[in-house]
């Protein structure tokens, strides 16, 4: 699925590490690419993986979900590395 400004989302494939994935992205001219999942087996952390192209920047970062009722948000992400 893409929208109006070329931001492309789809399933990821967990055949695929996803440093290669990322960087398959940005060699084949992505501007940046980034992953979003849940922790394996953990529901309650978010982590995000990125990879800017220029100047070529990686990050990752994890943030805790915050339930109350029927709400979900998220808390302020964290440096994981």
């Amino acid at each position: 699925m893409e929208d109006g400004r070329g931001v492309e989302c789809s399933p990821l494939d967990l055949a695929i590490p996803i440093h290669e994935l990322l960087a398959s992205l940005v060699e084949r001219g992505a501007e940046a690419a980034a992953v979003v999942t849940t922790v394996p087996g953990d529901s309650e952390h978010i982590l995000a993986y990125a990879l800017v192209a220029e100047p070529r920047i990686s990050d990752v970062r994890r943030s805790d979900v915050v339930r109350s009722g029927t709400e979900l948000t998220l808390s302020a992400w964290e440096y994981t590395v």
